[in-house]
């Protein structure tokens, strides 16, 4: 997805004035219950938006349906694609104008399909994948799909001509590093400078790593690569760049003190010609108001912890991670805004089966899965130019439902030099917050559950996302269950509804 601060800068002019009261423009359902689902939504500003289903296998192939709504959420288009059984959706990409969707089926063998709002109609590249290779996070810039991979147990970046299906595959070397000791930590696209960025941790031992940045060029090539945590002792634990002039970037994430594995804490940096010019450390405990979105009682338990611990001459510290949005450069500074969370884990029951003697004998073990990241709170901040930090502030965001991706909920509605306005969707409700840029808070509302579009509908169950789309419209969508005791021909219904909303 594009960073979504860019699309923030067509907002300057309506929000001039603060934020106006949220109403829902026009509402449209479909029945869940239909031979299609996994609907996704794809915005794609005054040109509307595109909804994606499938359909269940039939005659050896997999009908997606591409519904094209304009702006009005009138549905004005349908194109169907056929694909072969045995593929799945692995990765998609969404520019302006263009929809990107990476096929792939367990033999290695891959379709891109490119469908274009504006004219509705599809393109395609095909392909095959060496045996045992992996792919993740698609990017397109210019001509070219970028992905990472891992081939031979080894990092590499993938790319894919898109006009002539010509692929490649960029193995990452870092000088002193055996290629399996090291890993993609994230992937960035420069628009502006026409690049793309890599972290990579390149790994001492397992206690001990290093980060690089490696820049790529539009074509795949790489341009150059450094150490950005040569003599830190800090070990850097994520890293996320955002460019703010010529050969000039802010590179934020998270860190650990000496010896721990997980992050305690965040920092702040500048980077020019490959060269860091301030960077600043801050641990979680030390911000001041990192904390603050929880209950007074919690956050004084957490002091007394700390306290506690550092009598006897320990260090306390507690553990998140962080999905940073783009830096906003302003005139004096940086504005910092990322969103908290946690990984989250279920116990779950497998049954397996072994063989003695010809003996089948067959037990249940309850192993650890991944149960999707729990978003508990955003934190902004306002940095100098130095780095430094001048003030920061907390509110909660904690999420009903949890992503198995790291995902940025928020959307930024910006004013130059003013205030920074934010919205978010959790569950039913539309939250709105405003601060101006010395930390002050203007505003802080929620919205109404949203509407159903009929007065004696009773929401059992809703699940909503919510997303910049253009103007002063978001979209608001997701599935809701819905009882109506008073509609005598369909008392409940599972619906998936779309939501224009207007501030």
């Amino acid at each position: 997805m594009r960073h979504q601060t860019l699309l923030s800068l067509l907002f300057l002019t309506i929000l001039s004035y603060g934020f106006a009261q949220v109403s829902s423009v026009k509402r449209i359902e479909f029945d869940l219950k239909d031979d299609f689902y996994g609907e996704s939504i794809y915005e794609f500003g005054e040109d509307g938006l595109v909804m994606v289903s499938n359909s269940k296998a039939s005659g050896g192939e997999v009908t997606w349906k591409y519904e094209k709504f304009n702006n009005d959420l009138e549905r004005t288009g349908e194109q169907l694609l056929y694909i072969e059984k045995g593929y799945w959706r692995d990765e998609t990409f969404r520019d302006d104008k263009t929809l990107y969707t990476f096929f792939k089926n367990k033999r290695g063998e891959y379709r891109i399909v490119n469908y274009n709002i504006q004219s509705s109609k599809f393109e395609e590249v095909t392909g095959s994948l060496e045996k045992n290779t992996g792919v993740s996070r698609m990017a397109v810039l210019g001509d070219y799909a970028y992905f990472t991979a891992t081939y031979k147990k080894a990092p590499h970046v993938f790319t894919v001509n898109l006009k002539t299906g010509e692929q490649k595959f960029s193995p990452i070397k870092i000088e002193g590093f055996n290629s399996k000791k090291l890993t993609i930590e994230n992937m960035q696209l420069m628009e502006e400078s026409n690049e793309v960025f890599l972290i990579i941790e390149a790994f001492l031992n397992r206690k001990e790593s290093s980060m690089y940045v490696i820049r790529m060029d539009d074509q795949g090539g790489i341009k150059d690569n450094y150490n950005f945590s040569q003599g830190m002792e800090e070990r850097i634990i994520s890293a996320s760049a955002s460019n703010i002039g010529d050969n000039e970037y802010v590179i934020t994430g998270t860190h650990s003190s000496k010896g721990k594995g997980a992050s305690d804490g965040m920092y702040f940096s500048t980077v020019k010609d490959g060269m860091i010019t301030n960077i600043n450390f801050y641990s979680f405990l030390e911000l001041e108001n990192f904390l603050n979105y929880l209950p007074q009682k919690k956050q004084e338990k957490i002091e007394k912890k700390k306290a506690r611990k550092e009598s006897k001459g320990k260090d306390y510290s507690i553990s998140y991670l962080l999905a940073p949005h783009n830096i906003i450069k302003v005139d004096d500074g940086y504005i910092f805004l990322a969103e908290a969370f946690y990984p989250t884990y279920r116990q779950e029951a497998q049954t397996r089966t072994t063989f003695v003697n010809g003996v089948a004998t067959t037990t249940t073990v309850w192993v650890t899965v991944f149960d999707g990241y729990q978003y508990t709170h955003a934190f902004f901040a306002k940095f100098n130019e130095k780095g430094e930090k001048e003030w920061d502030q907390s509110f909660e965001m904690w999420m009903a439902y949890k992503p198995y991706y790291v995902k940025r909920f928020i959307n930024i509605a910006e004013q130059k030099q003013d205030a920074i306005k934010l919205v978010y969707a959790s569950r039913s409700r539309i939250h709105s917050k405003s601060f101006d840029f010395s930390g002050t808070i203007l505003e802080d509302e929620s919205s109404e559950e949203i509407d159903t579009g009929m007065d004696s509908d009773k929401v059992k169950r809703s699940y909503s996302n919510m997303s910049y789309w253009y103007g002063n419209y978001f979209l608001a969508y997701g599935s809701q269950k819905i009882k109506n005791k008073t509609e005598s021909d369909k008392k409940k219904r599972t619906v998936y509804f779309i939501n224009k909303i207007q501030y």
